[in-house]
């Protein structure tokens, strides 16, 4: 029997020898068993993490696919956290392997997924492994957290124009061999004039450092952004920064003070305050947010469009008009909404006017009446007893699978029936319009609203304009439905 090997392990180290101690198992799991070839020089994988899906690793990976299936048997692990941490992937990994007839083995005890209640087990195996490495990683975030509100260095990137030393000593080395004090920032020279010597554009600081052959904080090559970014981060001033969604904001501590990290900042708090005033002052006004115009989302290129079935334009048929609300001495109005293909067709409608095309039509046409408000009519829903009564045939299915009883096949069927019985009495959601409390017309309620709450208004109804330079053609959606007599299949998105 052939069985690839794979040798793993999360953190590889100079003075580890787990990889030599998997594949010593692995030749003893063989030397007992006459005939077994082992496949594992070539499907390492260090430095990988468990949560890594397995036919995604360097090593193992090519193994795994169609042209390479037929050069092994099966998969042999030194535990079943060598093979997977990750429940879902294994599970499909797993079933793949089975189905092309492939024996996965847990060296530790021989248990295999050559039966049923082999591969219950092994799947309860990695179940427990994806816990243990959820737990390690939230063990690690506490740690970093904690060691990051103290205002000292956790390991990982360094922050530019600084360097950790160690605090017992001062040392970028530390001669303890048990290190246990921690680390801290210090200004790095080096790193400081280069942030202190930053005084010109963006792009012209860049092609400098470029041609200098100074390396960024972590390597790699200067950018314009990269400049940006250091330029504008509280770091500068000592002070510790998260990234929560890419946004730059300072980390505060339980009296709501900022954490610093250092007492070597490279700049002085009013230093770096005249920093950002110059650098707004040299910012390029980019325009008005999207979502702040009153047709975003709502206004369509009326050429570029394609019609569909669907009740709005969709993200597939319709072409968006986008507003440019830019800036401008010698426009004497808002600016334009132009056609997000505007490269080809060439389509921009003045705002000022397609807003009131759209708002003299909706008033003209719907002003008068009272406003609506939907109201969802809750249907028959039966999923939670149908996924219990699924559940249990399915347990009863394995039961079966490892000995034949009448009982248990009757009560198979008896499940099945129900399910069946709950499915045909399955009823959707509904939607109905009736009058909002308290009354208002349209007309009020439109009036009330700013340009954000008009927005939201306009694509809650449904109401869609499409627009070119010849015309444009409004669909007011819902608001000329009727109260009562107007209902919808099933809620919307």
């Amino acid at each position: 029997m052939r069985l690839l090997v794979p040798i793993r392990l999360s953190r590889m180290a100079d003075n580890t020898n787990n990889p030599a101690m998997q594949r010593a198992a692995a030749q003893d799991y063989a030397d007992d068993r006459p005939g077994t070839v082992l496949i594992y020089t070539e499907v390492e994988d260090l430095d990988v993490s468990g949560a890594v899906p397995i036919r995604e690793r360097p090593g193992i990976g090519p193994y795994l696919t169609p042209e390479k299936m037929h050069t092994f048997d099966g998969i042999l692990g030194n535990e079943m956290d060598r093979i997977s941490r990750d429940m879902l992937d294994y599970l499909t990994f797993a079933q793949d392997m089975v189905a092309r007839g492939k024996i996965i083995i847990d060296l530790s005890d021989g248990t295999d997924t050559s039966t049923t209640r082999g591969r219950q087990i092994l799947e309860d195996r990695v179940l427990a492994a994806q816990r243990e490495r959820e737990r390690i990683s939230e063990r690690r975030a506490k740690a970093a957290r904690r060691i990051s509100d103290a205002g000292r260095w956790g390991g990982g990137q360094v922050r530019y124009g600084y360097m950790p030393v160690c605090v017992c000593h001062g040392l970028r080395l530390c001669p303890e061999p048990a290190h246990t004090a921690g680390w801290q920032y210090n200004q790095d020279s080096a790193s400081t004039r280069v942030v202190l010597g930053m005084v010109d554009g963006y792009s012209e600081i860049a092609r400098r450092l470029k041609a200098e052959g100074v390396q960024t904080a972590q390597g790699g090559t200067w950018r314009e952004t990269t400049v940006i970014r250091i330029l504008k981060s509280p770091a500068l001033i000592g002070q510790e920064i998260k990234t929560p969604n890419g946004v730059v904001t300072v980390r505060r501590g339980q009296d709501g003070k900022p954490i610093t990290f250092t007492d070597q900042p490279i700049l002085t708090q009013e230093k770096y305050d005249q920093l950002q005033e110059a650098l707004s002052a040299r910012s390029r006004h980019r325009g008005q947010a999207q979502a702040r115009h009153m047709l975003w989302h709502v206004g369509y290129c009326w050429k570029c469009s394609q019609s569909c079935d669907h009740d709005k334009p969709c993200l597939v048929h319709g072409v968006p008009l986008k507003g440019m609300r830019q800036p401008n001495k010698r426009l004497n109005h808002a600016g334009y909404y132009v056609c997000k293909n505007y490269s080809q067709c060439h389509t921009s409608i003045r705002i000022d006017a397609l807003e009131a095309d759209l708002t003299g039509d909706l008033l003209e046409k719907a002003g008068s009446r009272d406003l609506l408000e939907r109201a969802v009519i809750r249907g028959a829903d039966h999923s939670a007893e149908i996924i219990k009564l699924e559940r249990r045939a399915e347990r009863i299915r394995r039961e079966l699978d490892e000995e034949y009883d009448e009982d248990l096949e009757r009560s198979v069927i008896k499940a099945e029936k129900r399910v069946a019985e709950l499915l045909a009495t399955v009823e959707p959601d509904r939607v109905i319009l009736r009058p909002a409390e308290p009354r208002v017309t349209v007309a009020q309620h439109w009036d009330s609203l700013d340009v954000m709450g008009r927005n939201k208004f306009l694509r809650d109804w449904h109401v869609v304009i499409r627009a070119d330079r010849e015309g444009s053609d409004i669909s007011l959606g819902w608001l000329l439905g009727e109260a009562d007599a107007f209902t919808i299949d099933r809620v919307s998105a």
